[in-house]
């Protein structure tokens, strides 16, 4: 009977996303990485009322820009990959 240490015993699925620049005047670019190489990733951005202005299904280890066409305001993006799950605020400046 081997003994694992707590290491090897729990690897700990994780979803790691920055975004850049933020604010900004024009766009966002989002890297986004998980260690779930196979399981898709569900980007939602949605305003301050809660209305989904944009779903996408993005590979692992992916660079995506959105915001372009959104007005001056505040937005959430909220990315979900099985049951982890990250949301960033966004501010889009006036240019």
């Amino acid at each position: 009977h081997v003994i694992k240490s707590f290491a090897e015993q729990e690897t700990v699925q994780q979803l790691k996303v920055k975004v850049f620049p933020n604010p900004s005047a024009v766009n966002f670019t989002m890297s986004v990485k998980s260690n779930k190489m196979t399981e898709k990733i569900l980007m939602q951005v949605t305003d301050l009322y809660g209305r989904i202005l944009e779903v996408r299904s993005i590979n692992n280890n992916s660079i995506v820009t959105i915001g372009a066409q959104y007005a001056p305001g505040s937005y959430f993006v909220r990315f979900s990959q099985g049951a982890q799950h990250k949301q960033l605020k966004l501010l889009k400046s006036m240019k």
